[in-house]
């Protein structure tokens, strides 16, 4: 697909692929990564809400160090990112379907911004930071808080 043209469900690629994000969420290409954002004047009316960024991965050769409490749904480990703060991680129990839906997929080698952060997506993971501040970097075989 050329640069610069429509990718589905507003997204657009930019010249430099900087997806320019309609959608608060997007998921990578092999669709075990799901990132959202969950919070702020982007998806609510109350400005004073904070943004905060979520991303779910639901196959992973590590674990967060605390369990979800008594989940009779579904547990997925899941990193925070809030604009000012640190990343945190842990499990969240849900349904099936909790998150913006539809949720376009993101190819590798791309750059997905929205309300104050930006995530690049590469074929091995993601790596997520307000555009000042604490980040982090998600794949299956390990995450790294910064």
């Amino acid at each position: 697909m050329a640069r610069g043209a429509l990718l589905c469900a507003g997204f657009v690629l930019g010249s430099a692929n900087v997806v320019h994000a309609d959608v608060p969420s997007f998921q990578s290409a092999s669709g075990n990564i799901l990132c959202f954002l969950n919070a702020g004047p982007a998806l609510h009316a109350n400005q004073n809400q904070e943004a905060q960024l979520s991303c779910l991965i639901f196959e992973a050769d590590w674990v967060p160090p605390d369990a979800a409490e008594h989940c009779d749904l579904d547990e997925t480990r899941i990193l925070r990112l809030p604009l000012d703060g640190s990343a945190t991680e842990g499990w969240t129990c849900h349904g099936d379907v909790f998150w913006p839906h539809p949720t376009p997929t993101i190819g590798s080698n791309a750059t997905w911004s929205v309300a104050g952060f930006d995530c690049e997506i590469i074929r091995t993971g993601v790596t997520c930071r307000p555009e000042a501040g604490h980040g982090f970097r998600l794949a299956r075989a390990q995450r790294s808080l910064y």
